[in-house]
């Protein structure tokens, strides 16, 4: 190994060989950054208590050198800049502090102790194994990341941003065993196995170089990957075995991406548990799917730390990320009561994380922070149907249906009810509109006005009008009766007969009555005029037959009967309002009993419900 000075070249010796790795990169692979080709050719391998990554060396197009760090299956590309002087261990001692750097606000999400494993390759500077360093991680919005190294040699600022595989356009890339396309034998389940240092058993590692920790299948002890020979963590005496339903080294295509399951295990918090599933792609990384009651979440780490602030209104928080805004939803303590498989960190039963959920269905935000490690760590999730699950990884074994409203599961009414929101008051404006035309053209005009007088005496009680024409089409008309009753009643029997057929058309009979008094105040109910509609009456030639009666105290009263032909009628249109809002009534009363579920289990419910409520019950 020579390390070089410019254009001078120091010796310094042998170095320890790289374990091995799956990683696609190597020396000599070519890629592109912000368009600025570059070439690695050199890399260090750092491990610290909890992991371990790989720190390429690149030279760019330009002549810099510059970085790019493989972690998790996240990289970051970076270009050593002058450190503050301002600069201090304060100021890098506390996760969540904000440091400007080059006039733009940073902010600590991560800081941890490192070792120097192995080198290869050109390094501007000396890597010598075993070289000590403190490693302080900084983000800020787009993508924008910072790393400050602090060693017996001073303090290094590297400043650049994360980016995806995909962005990089990586060329000459390494063939991935079991996973590439030009392996002679692409095995389906490439691994690389071990033995372990308490039973004896193999092990078998689906991402070697990547995993930090693995379970041995035999005994269950919790096992170091992060060196070339496993080490033994800890024995653990783990409940009766939990069988994952999807199996380890399963593989299925997920959003255009072919993952591998490597890794499961159970974590519970204060009211229930769920189940957890690791998934890795070489070319990737790792993400994650998280099971609760039958439902899914597939779940990426973010490279960006969302913006949180409590509401204008309320103190409840929110968590902004691309233009959304996400509602808290729970922020309990989690703990790992169950591991099974390989982890890209030293998984441990019992250990415990700080965690926060913002949701905005179909998608969560989770806010991770660990008691023991100065790292906090946001990830984002999406919720994905069961069905997608059980094609992806071809199970023969049906998957459980979910139960309940999950905490991202979009709300099947919510985009009905949002289209609704506009289109109903569309149609409401129609209908209205409709009905002003109808009423705007109606005739409205009177055929008839009689006036005839009641006689308790008489001994033809019977009135027949004179002939009255209706013209038109079929329409609605309204008969008027009109009297001057007086804490007392008069009823007419009205037949509408046409002229020509002597046949009745329409009959019925039409009361009015008027009351009125003083009991602890004036009252009165009543009225001394009283309309009746008649719809669908067929033009032609019509007569009443008018027979009247009254309160027995009357001896006579006078009474006049009116009749308008093609009045508007307002019946057809409230009918027709109900019937247009029987649908989107239906559709936001389970929009809202939906939501009402979901929030029935959160501590945080903008409905005033929550899960300590149910408790109380």
């Amino acid at each position: 190994m020579v390390v070089r000075h410019d254009l001078n070249v120091e010796a310094i010796g042998k170095m320890a060989e790289l374990p091995p790795d799956l990683s696609p990169l190597q020396l000599g692979t070519r890629g592109e950054f912000d368009g600025l080709g570059f070439n690695i050719v050199g890399r260090v391998r750092l491990v610290y208590d909890e992991g371990s990554w790989n720190e390429w060396c690149a030279v760019f197009g330009d002549g810099r050198y510059g970085w790019v760090a493989e972690a998790q299956g996240i990289f970051m590309v970076s270009f050593e800049n002058p450190a503050p002087a301002t600069l201090s261990q304060s100021d890098l001692a506390t996760v969540g502090r904000t440091i400007e750097i080059g006039g733009k606000p940073y902010h600590v999400c991560d800081r941890k102790e490192t070792t120097c494993l192995a080198s290869e390759g050109e390094l501007p500077f000396a890597a010598t194994p075993g070289r000590k360093a403190t490693s302080i991680d900084l983000n800020a919005g787009n993508c924008a990341f910072a790393s400050i190294e602090l060693s017996e040699g001073g303090g290094r600022l590297f400043v650049g941003r994360y980016a995806h595989f995909d962005e990089l356009k990586f060329d000459n890339l390494r063939p991935v065993p079991g996973w590439s396309e030009d392996q002679s034998e692409p095995t389906h389940h490439a691994t690389t196995a071990l033995n372990c240092p308490k039973c004896g058993a193999p092990v078998s590692l689906r991402a070697v170089g990547f995993t930090m920790c693995a379970t041995c299948g035999s005994c269950g002890s919790l096992l170091d990957t992060a060196t070339p020979d496993l080490t033994l963590i800890r024995e653990v005496e783990q409940r009766q075995p939990l069988k994952p339903r999807i199996p380890l080294g399963a593989r299925g295509f997920l959003f255009g991406v072919n993952y591998e399951v490597i890794g499961f295990q159970q974590v519970k918090d204060e009211e229930s548990g769920w189940f957890e599933y690791l998934l890795f792609n070489p070319w990737q990384g790792f993400v994650w799917l998280v099971n609760y009651g039958g439902h899914w979440t597939f779940v990426r780490r973010l490279f960006e730390t969302p913006t949180v602030s409590e509401g204008v209104f309320t103190k409840v928080a929110h968590a902004n990320y691309k233009g959304e805004s996400y509602r808290m939803f729970a922020a309990s303590q989690v703990q790992t009561t169950y591991v099974l498989g390989e982890f890209y960190w030293k998984v441990a039963l019992g250990m415990k994380a700080n965690v926060s959920d913002f949701v905005c269905p179909p998608r969560i935000l989770s806010r991770e922070a660990y008691p023991n490690l100065a790292e906090q760590t946001w990830s984002q999730g999406e919720y994905i149907e069961s069905s997608v699950i059980q094609q992806a990884f071809n199970l023969q074994t049906p998957l459980l249906k979910p139960s309940g409203v999950y905490l991202n599961q979009p709300n099947p009414y919510r985009e009905r009810a949002r289209q609704l929101k506009w289109v109903v008051p569309l149609l409401l404006l129609a209908l209205l509109l409709i009905q002003l035309f109808t009423v705007g053209h109606a005739a409205h005009k009177e055929v008839l006005n009689a006036a005839y007088l009641y006689h308790a005496y008489s001994t033809n009680p019977v009135a027949v009008t004179e002939p009255f024409t209706i013209e038109g089409g079929n329409q609605a008309v309204d008969f008027t009766l009109e009297a001057p009753v007086d804490n007392n009643w008069l009823e007419v029997g009205v037949d509408l007969v046409s002229a020509d057929s002597e046949q009745t058309v329409a009959s019925f009979e039409q009361g009015i009555e008027y009351y009125h008094g003083y009991d602890d105040g004036a009252w009165s109910e009543g009225g001394r005029r009283q309309h009746r509609l008649v719809p669908g009456v067929p033009p032609g030639k019509y007569r009443l037959v008018l027979d009247a009666s009254a309160d027995p105290a009357v001896g006579e009263m006078p009474f006049t009967l009116s009749v308008v032909r093609d009045v508007p009628i307002w019946s057809n249109f409230w009918i027709g309002l109900g019937l247009l809002l029987v649908y989107p009534l239906y559709v936001w009363v389970s929009a809202y009993r939906f939501e009402y579920a979901r929030w029935s289990d959160s501590d945080f419910s903008p409905y005033g419900t929550s899960s300590s409520d149910d408790d109380d019950d």
